[in-house]
C-alpha cells in the first residue's frame, strides 16, 4: 500500500502528494467526495437519468429526457474500449471516492440528511458518464435550430434571414413552408427539455490567451483563463495542487474526473473556451409500423427499423417505465402524434471517451505534447490556447466535429435527406490552429477563430467577436506585458460596442435632456456596477432592438426570440443573444434604427424612472444588474437559503472582457455567465501563479470554505497558485486493486 497526503491551505485547496499517477487520483477522488460529494452525485444521478431518487418526482421528466439520451449506456460502453492506463487511473478515482464513503463522508453532507439519501460506491463508469454529461452541458445548440423552427413557422421560411444578416439565407432550406414542420413533437421536446434545464443549466462562453516569451516582462511566455459560466454554488470548478516524482501541477478540476481541465504543471500551461462549433443536429423522423409490427424509419434508402430499449426508473411511489427509441441518426429525443419525430445526432453521444486523456495534459511536456492531447480530444469541442517554458506558444482547436454532406445544421433536417447526414468527422489535423504567430500573441474569446481559419465548415452559431477584439488591441497595445496586466486584463470592462451606440446616440438629434446627455458624454466606455450611463446604455440597447422588430410588425412573442429568449422558461437561451450586439452595430452602420431612436430612448426612461427615479444619477447598471447563485436546492421555502449564497450588484455584459450576461430578452437582473475560475500563469517560475474562484472548495453550506473566495474573486483579486502554509493534513493508504 503506498501512502497519500493531502495538504490544505487555508482556503481548503489541497495538495496531493503520490508516489505516482494512480495515487493521485485515489487523493483526487478522497478530496472531491470530501469537498463536494452532493455535486458528484447530483452530476453521476443526472448522467444516468436517476434525479428522481435524490430529488422527487419533480426531477421525474428531467430523468426521462436523459434516459434517451443514454449518457449512462454509453459509458458503460466507454469503459469496455479504456486502454490499461486510462483504466488504473479511473478505478483509483473510485477507490479514492469510496475511501471517503467509507469514512461516512455521506452523513456530512446537510442535502443527504435532508433528502435521505445515501449515495452508492462510485465505479469508474460514473466518471465517464459525468464527462458525457459535462460534454453535453458544453455542447448544446440545438435550441437555436428550434428557434429558427419556430421564427420561420411565425413569419415564413423567406424573412427570418433578412432578421439574422450573418446567417446563409440556405440555412433556412428545411424551414416551415420548404420542409416538414414536426410541430407537436417540438412541443413535446420542449417540455422535457424545460424539465432538466431548471435542474442543470447549459451553456458557456470563456476567454483565453497568450503572449510569447519576446512579449513577457520576465522574458517566459505569459497565460491567462477565465472559463463563463451560469454561477452556481459550489461552481463547477475544485482547485487542487498534484505532486508526484517528477510531476507538479496545480488548476481547476472538476468532481468526477480525474485531472486538470485548465491550469499549468512545470513546464507548459493552457487554458480552453468552449468553441461553439456545430456539435449537434435535430433531424426530422417519418415513422410508420412495418408489417410485422416493429417501427419503421423513412433513409434515403428506404425504410429501415427503428431500435429501442425499456428502462425503468422513479422514486418511492412514483415509477415510470419509458420506450427509448433510437434511429441510427441517435435517440429520439420527441416523438409526435402523426408520423413526425425528433431525433438527436450529438457529438456527445457519438464520439468515444478517453477516461485519462486530462491526465496526459497534467504530464505534458511542452506545447507539442499539448497538440498531441488536442488531436486526441473528442468532447466536448473546445479550444486550447497554450504556452511552454521553452518559449512556445499556440492556440488549436480540439474535438470531434462532424463533417456534413451538405447543408449545415441550422434547422431540423428531414432524416430522408442524404445532402443532410453527418459524413465523417473532421480531421483534427483540419481544425484550426495557429502556433508561434509573428505577432507575439495568441487569443480566444468563442470567436470564429479566423486568424487560424479553415476549410471545414464548423457551423454557424459563433458569437460576436466584441470581446476577442478588445483581448486583441490589449494585447497589441504595448510590446510587453506582465502577470499583473494580464490579472487587470480579466477584469477589463470596456465595451466598444456600448460607446458607438452612445456616439450615435449623441449625433442623433433626440433633444435629450441635459442631465442625461453630459454623463453619457463623459462616459469613458467601462460597464461598472457604478455607471449610471452604462446602465442607461445597457437598457437602451435591448429597447432599441425591440423597437425595430415591433415597428416592423412583428409579434412580442417573436421579438423575444431574436432578442435571444429561450424556447422555453428553463431553457432561458437560444443563440440569437450571442449575436444581438452584432446584428444592432450593423444597423447603425446602415441607418437601421434612425427611425425608432426616440421611441427607444422613451422607453429607456420609463424603465428607469419606474425602479430608480426621473434623476439620471440613480440609474446605475448594478441596480438592476444582480448577481445570483443556482443550486438546486435554493428554490426550497426557508432552509433553501442556506443554498443560495451571496447576491451583490454585478459589472459588465455580454461584450465585455469580464463577462457578466443577462438573461434575455431583458431579464437584468437574472445572471446569464460569468467568469467562475481566473489564472494568470508566468512560466518564468515553475510553481507560480495566480487562480482564484467564484464560491470555495467547500459544497457545505456550514464549512468555511464554502464561500471564502467570493469576496477575492469579487474584488477581483487572486490567490498564489504555489503551495503555500499548510493548516491540516489528511494521510491515506492507497490500496492496489479493483475498487
Amino acid at each position: 500500500m503506498a501512502e497519500v497526503e493531502l495538504a490544505f491551505d487555508r482556503y481548503g485547496i489541497p495538495e496531493i502528494a503520490a508516489p505516482d499517477p494512480e495515487g493521485l487520483a485515489f487523493g483526487l477522488g478522497y478530496a472531491h467526495a470530501a469537498d463536494r460529494l452532493f455535486q458528484l452525485e447530483f452530476h453521476r444521478l443526472a448522467a444516468a437519468g436517476r434525479l428522481a431518487e435524490l430529488l422527487g418526482p419533480p426531477a421525474l421528466e428531467a430523468d426521462r429526457f436523459l434516459r434517451r439520451l443514454g449518457l449512462a449506456r454509453r459509458a458503460r460502453a466507454d469503459w469496455e474500449a479504456q486502454s490499461a492506463d486510462a483504466a488504473r487511473l479511473l478505478r483509483a478515482y473510485a477507490q479514492g471516492v469510496n475511501a471517503r464513503l467509507g469514512e461516512g463522508g455521506a452523513a456530512a453532507a446537510p442535502e443527504f440528511r435532508l433528502l435521505n439519501h445515501d449515495p452508492d460506491p462510485w465505479h469508474p463508469v460514473d466518471s465517464l458518464a459525468v464527462g458525457r454529461l459535462i460534454g453535453w452541458t458544453l455542447s448544446v445548440n440545438w435550441e437555436t435550430e428550434l428557434t429558427r423552427l419556430e421564427l420561420a413557422r411565425r413569419l415564413g421560411p423567406v424573412r427570418p434571414p433578412e432578421l439574422e444578416p450573418f446567417t446563409a439565407p440556405e440555412a433556412y432550406g428545411y424551414a416551415p413552408g420548404r420542409g416538414p414542420d414536426p410541430a407537436e413533437a417540438r412541443r413535446r421536446l420542449l417540455t422535457a427539455y424545460a424539465a432538466l434545464g431548471a435542474l442543470l443549466p447549459a451553456g458557456a462562453a470563456s476567454n483565453a490567451w497568450a503572449v510569447s516569451g519576446g512579449r513577457s516582462a520576465s522574458g517566459r511566455p505569459l497565460l491567462a483563463a477565465d472559463p463563463h459560466l451560469r454561477p452556481q454554488i459550489p461552481c463547477l470548478w475544485y482547485l487542487a495542487r498534484l505532486r508526484a516524482p517528477g510531476l507538479w501541477a496545480a488548476g481547476a478540476t472538476i468532481p468526477g474526473l480525474f485531472g486538470i481541465v485548465i491550469g499549468r504543471n512545470r513546464h507548459c500551461a493552457w487554458g480552453v473556451t468552449v468553441a461553439f462549433a456545430d456539435t449537434q443536429d435535430l433531424f426530422v423522423e417519418e415513422v410508420k409500423p412495418g408489417p410485422d409490427g416493429r417501427l419503421l424509419a423513412r433513409t434515403a434508402e428506404g425504410w429501415e427499423p427503428v431500435s429501442f430499449r425499456v428502462e425503468a426508473f422513479g422514486a418511492g411511489g412514483s415509477r415510470r417505465r419509458e420506450v427509448c427509441w433510437e434511429t441510427r441518426r441517435g435517440p429520439v429525443v420527441a416523438e409526435g402524434n402523426g408520423r413526425l419525430w425528433l431525433s438527436l445526432a450529438a457529438s456527445a453521444l457519438r464520439a468515444p471517451v478517453d477516461g485519462g486523456i486530462l491526465y496526459r495534459l497534467l504530464a505534458a511536456e511542452g506545447c507539442a505534447d499539448l497538440a498531441a492531447v488536442v488531436g486526441a480530444w473528442t468532447l466536448p469541442a473546445l479550444n486550447f490556447v497554450v504556452a511552454d517554458a521553452a518559449g512556445d506558444i499556440g492556440y488549436l482547436m480540439g474535438g470531434r466535429i462532424p463533417a456534413r454532406k451538405g447543408l449545415g445544421g441550422a434547422v431540423p433536417a428531414p432524416a430522408w435527406d442524404p445532402e443532410a447526414a453527418w459524413d465523417r468527422w473532421v480531421d483534427p489535423d483540419r481544425l484550426p490552429r495557429l502556433l508561434n504567430p509573428p505577432v507575439g500573441f495568441v487569443f480566444s474569446a468563442n470567436e470564429y477563430p479566423v486568424l487560424a481559419g479553415t476549410a471545414e465548415y464548423l457551423g454557424a452559431d459563433w458569437p460576436d467577436p466584441y470581446r476577442a477584439a478588445r483581448i486583441q488591441a490589449l494585447l497589441a497595445g504595448r510590446p510587453r506585458h506582465s502577470a499583473e496586466d494580464f490579472a487587470a486584463y480579466q477584469q477589463d470592462l470596456v465595451s466598444e460596442p456600448l460607446r458607438r451606440l452612445r456616439d450615435h446616440l449623441l449625433r442623433a438629434d433626440l433633444s435629450l435632456p441635459r442631465p442625461l446627455r453630459e454623463p453619457l458624454a463623459r462616459w469613458d466606455g467601462t460597464v461598472r456596477a457604478d455607471s449610471a450611463a452604462a446602465g442607461f446604455l445597457e437598457v437602451f440597447r435591448v429597447e432599441l432592438a425591440r423597437a425595430y422588430f415591433e415597428a416592423a410588425g412583428l409579434h412580442r412573442a417573436t421579438v423575444d426570440l431574436l432578442l435571444g429568449r429561450g424556447v422555453h422558461p428553463f431553457g432561458p437561451v437560444n443563440g440569437f443573444a450571442g449575436r444581438l450586439t452584432g446584428f444592432i452595430m450593423a444597423g447603425l452602420d446602415r441607418g437601421r434604427f434612425d427611425g425608432v431612436l426616440g421611441a427607444a430612448l422613451e422607453r429607456t426612461r420609463a424603465f428607469w424612472e419606474g425602479r430608480a427615479g426621473a434623476d439620471p444619477v440613480g440609474w446605475r447598471w448594478g441596480r438592476v444588474h444582480r448577481l445570483r447563485f443556482f443550486h438546486p436546492l435554493g428554490a426550497l421555502p426557508g432552509i433553501g437559503r442556506l443554498w443560495r449564497g451571496p447576491e451583490a450588484p454585478l459589472w459588465g455584459d455580454f461584450d465585455t472582457v469580464a463577462q457578466a450576461s443577462f438573461l434575455p430578452p431583458a431579464a437584468f437582473d437574472a445572471t446569464g455567465w460569468v467568469t467562475t475560475y481566473r489564472q494568470v500563469v508566468d512560466l518564468a517560475r515553475p510553481e507560480g501563479g495566480r487562480w482564484v474562484i467564484n464560491t470555495g472548495q467547500s459544497a457545505n453550506p456550514f464549512s468555511p470554505h464554502y464561500r471564502d473566495q467570493f469576496g477575492v474573486w469579487y474584488r477581483g483579486g487572486y490567490l498564489p497558485m504555489a503551495p503555500g502554509r499548510t493548516v491540516r493534513r489528511v494521510r491515506l493508504r492507497f490500496p492496489a486493486g479493483p475498487p
